[in-house]
């Protein structure tokens, strides 16, 4: 028994040892990467989507091996995408709040579509100050007549965030979508941000794809791919 115990240490420790070589190794080709960057001035501008796939890589490691292994950006950085971005989302015919925001939370790149109506909002901000939020390149789309697209709290505002470049659009009442508008340009935020009807291809049937002449990719709104949201054949749920 100790001698496999002995043995087991021994290829454990040849294991651990190749695998922080190739840890090093990647590390170095990242320097490289950052040396040459740096020699023409270029920072390195990630999306949304490729600033969730390594915070997701990342939570799944300690804070001291995340502190050794990450080159180009601190794990303060890495971990604070992780806890505060909410990014390409849809949220569609739910009946609770459609994202509920606090303090310096991220809200970029969402669609949000049919919220419940009633006390349900589309947006609910409950915690601040929220001086650092992003609330930016959103759709909130209601074909309905009364939608609420803003609960704000005291402490939590729109016009507290870098709110702007959204989307608000009530199909079976224009005025509201242009009032919540008007209401937060007179607030100092969405400067740039419209009251439109964002050019679904059939958003009464789920298709939210844009189409060719959509609003929405003139502000920079980025389609979300749905192809793999949801329930799919041969696919287990967690």
């Amino acid at each position: 028994m100790k001698l496999w115990l002995t043995l087991v240490g021994d290829i454990a420790y040849c294991i651990d040892k190749e695998l922080y070589k190739a840890i090093d190794y990647l590390r170095e080709q990242v320097r490289v990467l950052i040396e040459h960057q740096e020699k023409q001035n270029k920072r390195i501008i990630l999306t949304n989507s490729q600033r969730m796939r390594i915070a997701a890589k990342a939570k799944r490691l300690s804070r001291k091996m995340l502190e050794q292994c990450t080159e180009l950006f601190t794990a303060d950085t890495v971990i604070r995408w992780y806890n505060k971005l909410i990014a390409e989302n849809l949220i569609y015919k739910c009946n609770d709040q459609g994202l509920i925001l606090k303090l310096n939370n991220r809200a970029e790149n969402n669609i949000i579509a049919e919220v419940g109506q009633g006390r349900m909002s589309y947006m609910k901000l409950v915690e601040g100050p929220m001086t650092d939020a992003v609330i930016k390149r959103n759709i909130l789309y209601h074909s309905g007549e009364n939608p609420t697209f803003y609960f704000e709290r005291r402490c939590g505002r729109a016009n507290a965030a870098h709110t702007d470049y959204n989307i608000y659009y009530c199909g079976g009442n224009p005025d509201v979508s242009q009032a919540v508008l008007d209401k937060n340009q007179r607030d100092g935020v969405d400067a740039h941000s419209l009251a439109v009807d964002p050019m679904f291809v059939d958003p009464e049937n789920g298709d939210f794809r844009f189409k060719p002449n959509s609003p929405a990719l003139k502000l920079g709104i980025v389609p979300i791919d749905v192809s793999k949201i949801g329930l799919r054949d041969g696919v287990a749920a967690n």
